[in-house]
């Protein structure tokens, strides 16, 4: 059920977020998040109560569709370009257009 959902969600983002947002500061180190039963996501341009919530969110995402087509960030990225949005980037995880 979607709230036991998210209370097991919130319980796992608050005992691994700490960690992983520890982690993901260190070189080569920070491949060891994709381990952790959460979504961390941390992109330095978000503040950390950003990110806390970027990762509980996308925690809740990852756990709950029943049905999911992961998509590889370069493929959203041509995507987004081929819709007409401009300043894409894109890295592992994220794909994003700058707003205009």
């Amino acid at each position: 059920r979607p709230d036991r959902l998210a209370a097991l969600c919130r319980a796992m983002t608050a005992v691994f977020f700490p960690v992983t947002w520890t982690l993901s500061r260190l070189r080569f180190v920070r491949y060891v998040n994709r381990f952790f039963p959460v979504c961390a996501t941390h992109d330095r341009a978000l503040t950390v109560g950003q990110q806390y919530a970027w990762t509980l969110l996308d925690t809740f995402d990852w756990y709950s569709p029943r049905y999911e087509i992961a998509q590889d960030h370069e493929t959203v990225a041509a995507l987004l370009a081929e819709a007409g949005l401009t300043g894409i980037d894109s890295a592992e995880g994220i794909a994003r257009a700058r707003r205009p």
